[in-house]
Parts: C-alpha cells; sequence; structure tokens
C-alpha cells in the first residue's frame, strides 16, 4: 500500500513538472511519465502472475492434505474420487496459461474460495471465452454467489464465447441475490445461472 502511493505521488509530480514547465522541458516530462507509467503496469502484470504462482501453490498442499485425510480415515473411496476430480481441475487448468492475466488471476481466486468452502469449480470450454470486462465482472459475482450455496457440491462453468452458464447440483432453492445480465432457473434440484445468451440471440 505503501510502495502504491509512492508510485502515485511520482506520477503526481511528474504530471505537475508537465503541466507547468517551458515547451522542451514539457515533452521531456511528458516522456517519462509515460515511460514510468509503462513499467509500473509492467510490474504490476509480473505481480500478478507471481500471486497466481503463489495460490496454485497453496492449493496444492491443500489438495494433499485433502487426500492424506480421507486416507487416514480409511476411505480410500472418497480419497480417489477427490484424486480424479483434483486431476480433471488440473487438466482444465493447463488453458489458464493461455488467458489474460486479469482473466487467470480470477479464475485461480474463484478456485481456491470454492476449496475454504469445501467445493470446487469445473471449467468448461475455457479456450471459447471471449475476454470481455463486464463478463468477467458478472462471471465473479456469480460463481461467489454459488459457491456460498453450494454446500459441498461441485460447481460447473461453462463457456461459449461471450456467454456462461453455471449449473449447480443439489441445490432445492434459487439464489435470492439478483446480479444484473444473470438469469436464474431450476432443472430439478439442478440450479443454473446463464449469462450472455440472451445478448448472443439478440445481437444474431
Amino acid at each position: 500500500m505503501k510502495s502504491t502511493a509512492i508510485r502515485f505521488a511520482i506520477l503526481l509530480a511528474l504530471g505537475v513538472c508537465a503541466d507547468r514547465a517551458h515547451h522542451l522541458w514539457r515533452i521531456l516530462f511528458l516522456v517519462l511519465l509515460v515511460l514510468y507509467l509503462t513499467q509500473w503496469i509492467q510490474m504490476r502484470g509480473y505481480a500478478v502472475a507471481v500471486e497466481i504462482h503463489r495460490r496454485q501453490r497453496h492449493r496444492f498442499a491443500n489438495q494433499l492434505q485433502v487426500i492424506s485425510g480421507w486416507i487416514q480415515l480409511g476411505r480410500v473411496d472418497r480419497a480417489e474420487r477427490y484424486l480424479t476430480d483434483v486431476a480433471l481441475v488440473a487438466v482444465q487448468q493447463g488453458s489458464l496459461g493461455k488467458m489474460p492475466l486479469r482473466w487467470a488471476y480470477a479464475l485461480v481466486r474463484l478456485d481456491a474460495l470454492a476449496e475454504r468452502h469445501g467445493t470446487l469449480i469445473l471449467w468448461e470450454a475455457i479456450d471459447t471465452v471471449a475476454y470481455q470486462y463486464r463478463m468477467l465482472w458478472s462471471l465473479d459475482r456469480t460463481v461467489r454467489h454459488a459457491v456460498l450455496l453450494a454446500d459441498g457440491n461441485p460447481l460447473q462453468v461453462t463457456f461459449s464465447g461471450s456467454s456462461f452458464e453455471l449449473r449447480v447440483d443439489g441445490i432445492k432453492r434459487l439464489p435470492s441475490k439478483h446480479i444484473m445480465g444473470v438469469r436464474w432457473y431450476q432443472d430439478n434440484h439442478t440450479v443454473i445461472g446463464s449469462w450472455g445468451r440472451r445478448q448472443e440471440s439478440l445481437g444474431g
């Protein structure tokens, strides 16, 4: 937080100098301002990449503890089932490396949230995502709300271009929270939340 404040102060100082300086000095200060801002953006990208790696290592350690716990309890069947789910998620997350850092970081954070609540998220068709900030904003809020209601049941999120669909089995009631653009409906004991499909059909 302190380093961010210092960076803002430097940017502000460069901006003030560029505003008050004479013509040639103004150009120099503007160039310095652009270079410093570019470096800051690059450093933030590196920081996000490091944070993603740190969270993935932490998740791996947690998964090993869960598997070890089931084996110690004599529940080898549960350990095998959990290991299968983890392996499936690991294969799917291979696509995260191809995503923009903002998206990869958001999905890793959602995975960590799901694990803290005793469930996991199955990401389907990640390679089809059309990266939109508004879509990511809705996805983050939809998944966070569904994780709280999942009661340990896995979440399945399927992407299709600029839309996504979330499914959770074993829930008997629809979520009460309204999220802009998300349509909730129920099929037996499966709660489904979709976003973007209406926009795509209107656009087509």
